[in-house]
């Protein structure tokens, strides 16, 4: 009867010990899928925050080294043709993250972009639009490949992309940075022409004083402009006080004080349009080397007398231009 309960109690056993087993095995099958699910949730938040640097990666490399272009997107991809994404943002350390050369999946970012021109106050730019995603955890690309941004069509076909199923990704474009160029562009401008006109007024009412002197009348053009019947009051308003530049060749009696403000005749020295002079344009009216390029790398452009009449008013001209007029 002993033997006949100790096998029982055997047979219970075993029963246990299968049933154990059989939970265990379950419970291995839940615990690895969270372990899946938590990978995959990594990823896909690896993913959020990798399309948020390479794209403040891009931002940075627009503001501060191409200032007008963005890695093309079309027909290269991501990290291959000339300037690509890869080479330019990350292979240079803008971007020091060598890991999203690739998204979380191993695949590479789909990366397209295109252009607009566009009007801001009265000044004429060029937008970029970019997107920038990843397939996503089904490895699919469905938001779109090869050339879906297009030039025809650029503004509404960005406007129009949304990321699709379980792609990540995000869109960017460059018009608040160009909105924000025109106003710095302005400011400037406005800036250095203040600066002219300082400049030409201080050196009006130092000639005045010089030519209110009768022992300085006689000096031919300082005071006596014409050179005809001598001196009248006020007639040292005729000159030009801004300095000259290339652009105004001195024929008909384009007259400037002399650099100076030394004896009779002479005039500035000429101001050509090389960053060389602009730079020293800038230091004669008390202004830094920060005015000489606008905000997409242009060289300031000047010229003493745009209307090229051969007296008073003379009419300078500022510009920040690629192709500055020679004489």
């Amino acid at each position: 009867m002993l033997k006949k309960f100790l096998n029982q109690r055997g047979a219970m056993f075993s029963m246990d010990a299968r049933i154990a087993l059989v939970i265990a095995s379950v419970l291995a099958g839940v615990v690895g899928t969270q372990v899946v699910q938590r990978i995959e949730r990594s990823r896909v938040e690896a993913a959020e925050a990798g399309v948020q640097t390479l794209i403040s990666g891009l931002e940075n490399y627009y503001k501060t080294v191409s200032l007008n272009a963005v890695p093309p997107g079309d027909p290269s991809t991501f990290n291959t043709g000339a300037g690509n994404f890869d080479a330019v943002i990350i292979d240079t350390g803008i971007v020091p993250d060598s890991s999203l050369a690739t998204d979380p999946w191993g695949r590479n970012w789909v990366y397209e972009t295109c252009n607009a021109a566009a009007t801001i106050e009265g000044v004429q730019v060029t937008v970029h639009y970019v997107v920038l995603y990843s397939g996503g955890p089904n490895l699919t690309n469905e938001s779109g490949a090869n050339d879906f941004l297009t030039n025809a069509a650029c503004a509404a076909n960005y406007s129009a992309w949304n990321a699709t199923a379980d792609d990540i990704g995000i869109k960017f474009n460059t018009f608040d940075i160009e909105r924000d160029r025109v106003a710095e562009m302005k400011n400037k401008l406005v800036t250095v022409q203040s600066a002219l006109q300082a400049y030409e007024t201080t050196l009006f009412l130092e000639n005045q004083t010089f030519c209110a002197n009768v022992a300085n009348q006689a000096n031919t053009p300082r005071c006596n402009f014409d050179g005809v019947g001598g001196y009248l009051p006020g007639e040292e308003i005729n000159l030009n006080y801004f300095p000259r530049s290339t652009n105004d060749p001195n024929v008909g009696g384009y007259y400037y004080v002399p650099n100076g403000r030394a004896a009779a005749g002479g005039e500035l020295s000429v101001v050509n349009n090389t960053a060389a002079d602009m730079t020293s344009l800038m230091a004669l009216i008390g202004l830094s080397t920060n005015y000489i390029r606008d905000p997409w790398g242009r060289l300031l452009c000047y010229e003493s007398n745009r209307t090229n009449n051969v007296r008073a008013p003379f009419t300078a001209k500022l510009e920040y231009t690629n192709t500055c007029p020679t004489p």
